[in-house]
């Protein structure tokens, strides 16, 4: 009823706006500092054969001997495309005796990769603690990190291996050391939602109070994602409530932001705890002196489903209440700290203040007359009734919540058992379904082993033939063993033959080279010869010519005639015995 009227106040529609404002603007500036928390990227190398070299790809593959035989021909800190040495890809692989090779040989371990990432990343990011254990056993720096990115051990908590965590704390990892953004490994534990490895990092003196680059410690994160195992631990180990990022938002304003409510309870009471150890500092009894119980705030109810209630004041009004506007103004003080944060305690009054107030209100009692004493014995009576009527209302009030949470509870527990009935029913008809399908499997089974026994009885005489065959075949193998002797007997009287053939290849070889210097000697002979008949032919055709010369001088007559006829015929014949053969 008091919020409904609040609503019809002046200025208390833009209240509620502000507020819903306020509460977006939250969330957009929360979003703006939660790291992506999605799946990782795959940490093995993805390679390609044509981009590596000899060492390199000897290494990949795990080749041992072929990386000992190259590593004295080649340099060990090579860099592929990729800019990565053989020690990345060992690291990557997990080759522990090949990265115990390269180490023997002071190879650089320092060198990034192309995404700046060092042997040892590598090693990390792939899960391979007994090649990390190495590696740190030879001196290798585990608090490295390459352009302000992640260390070892932010990367060892990104990708959850507990082992080499504990490894890197072994071997004297700063447990405190930040990235470029300012987190801590802490924080990554937080944010990948791991309470074993938080609890380890605690053990080693990691700082639970720790801020990134905008102020926000790991509590802050841990309420933002709602993680109330984890906020126990943290307040156990000493997280401090009441620190503010730079946007001026503590670890109750993260979790309400994102509706967790028991870590909200879970932090207002440690609030409110820590409110109360201060306020009764400076009390002889540890009990606050002189502060308005209205200002003092009820510790948060998680069973009733309220946020917080308040104390009833002792300065109210006497008689019955009236829904006044100054009545509903001062219901802004009864909100649950769902809606607004605790009140700052009074500060409590020195004793030697109090003894003085009291000595004077004695002597006022005594001045005063009977109508007065009369009047302040009916205000303390109003006062009292007040004060039963304000506990009767906060009894109801409970009361009220009690009911309401009774109620959900009924709720719950009718919605559970319609959902047991609903899954007795489909577990029932689940279990008709196997019973059938047990008796059609029985069925088959039967049918499948009647079919094996007939396969089995066509097995046996399938047997029995291929012995038959097998002994047939045993024994054209023996016929076959027979003619493969002959053949090699053949092979054997073919060769002596090829033999033979050879030499008379040879033999024959040499007579015809004494035939062809037979051939050259007569085709000088015959040369010679036809250089003879050259000469005789010239002789005779100069006789000829002198011969024809003398008949044209000596004139003729018969018998000159006859004889020109017949010197004329020797002259023909000696031309055809003595005439040169043409070519």
């Amino acid at each position: 009823m008091f919020n409904f009227l609040k609503c019809l106040l002046p200025g208390s529609r833009s209240s509620s706006q502000d507020k819903s404002k306020k509460k977006t603007q939250h969330d957009e500036s929360l979003t703006s500092w939660v790291i992506d928390n999605g799946e990782e990227h795959e940490p093995v190398y993805t390679i390609r054969d044509r981009h590596l070299g000899k060492l390199h790809k000897a290494v990949w593959y795990g080749h041992l001997d072929k990386v000992k035989k190259l590593l004295p021909k080649q340099d060990p800190n090579t860099l592929d495309k990729c800019h990565r040495t053989p020690l990345h890809l060992a690291c990557c692989k997990g080759y522990v005796s090949i990265v115990q090779e390269l180490l023997a040989l002071n190879v650089q371990t320092s060198v990034g990769d192309k995404e700046y990432k060092t042997p040892l990343m590598k090693a990390v990011e792939c899960g391979h603690a007994d090649v990390v254990e190495i590696l740190l056993s030879h001196g290798v720096d585990g608090d490295i990190r390459l352009d302000g990115g992640d260390t070892p051990l932010h990367l060892a908590i990104k990708y959850h291996h507990t082992p080499i965590i504990i490894a890197l704390l072994k071997a004297g990892v700063n447990p405190n050391i930040i990235n470029k953004e300012g987190k801590t490994p802490l924080h990554y534990a937080i944010l990948k939602h791991d309470l074993d490895i938080t609890a380890i990092l605690l053990k080693n003196k990691a700082n639970v109070n720790e801020i990134d680059n905008n102020q926000r410690t790991a509590l802050m994160v841990a309420a933002y994602y709602g993680l109330d195992r984890i906020i126990n631990l943290l307040l156990m180990n000493g997280a401090k409530i009441a620190a503010k990022d730079a946007e001026g938002f503590s670890a109750s304003d993260h979790a309400k932001a994102k509706d967790h409510k028991a870590c909200y309870m879970l932090l207002k009471k440690e609030e409110f705890r820590e409110e109360n150890d201060e306020d009764s500092i400076g009390s002889p009894h540890g009990i606050r002196n002189n502060v308005k119980r209205k200002d003092r705030k009820v510790p948060p109810d998680t069973s009733s489903g309220i946020p917080s209630g308040t104390f009833p004041s002792k300065s109210a009004n006497m008689g019955p209440t009236k829904t006044t506007t100054e009545n509903l103004t001062n219901t802004e003080d009864e909100e649950s700290d769902w809606d607004r944060g605790p009140v700052a305690p009074a500060p409590p009054i020195p004793k030697s203040e109090e003894n003085k107030e009291t000595e004077k209100s004695k002597e006022v009692v005594d001045l005063k007359s009977p109508v007065q004493v009369l009047l302040e014995a009916e205000i303390e009576k109003n006062r009292a009734l007040q004060r039963e009527m304000d506990a009767q209302k906060q009894k109801a009030l409970m009361e009220f919540n009690e009911s309401n949470t009774l109620k959900r509870k009924i709720g719950d527990l009718e919605s559970k058992l319609k959902y047991t009935e609903s899954t007795l029913k489909r577990q029932t008809i689940q279990l008709a379904d196997a019973q059938q399908n047990r008796d059609r499997f029985a069925q088959e089974n039967d049918v499948h082993l009647i079919s094996l026994q007939d396969q089995k009885e066509y097995l046996e005489k399938e047997v029995h033939i291929l012995a038959k065959k097998n002994a047939a075949l045993e024994s054209d193998l023996h016929c076959e063993k027979a003619q493969v002797d002959m053949l090699e007997d053949l092979e054997h009287n073919n060769h002596r033959t090829l033999v033979q053939l050879k030499n008379n290849n040879a033999r024959l070889i040499v007579e015809l080279r004494l035939e062809k210097e037979k051939s050259t000697l007569l085709q000088q002979h015959l040369f010679e010869e036809q250089n003879v008949r050259y000469r005789l032919y010239d002789k005779l055709s100069e006789a000829t010519l002198q011969l024809e010369d003398e008949m044209v001088v000596v004139p003729l007559n018969e018998e000159s005639t006859r004889l020109n006829v017949v010197l004329r015929r020797l002259q023909w014949k000696l031309l055809e015995m003595w005439a040169p053969e043409e070519d």
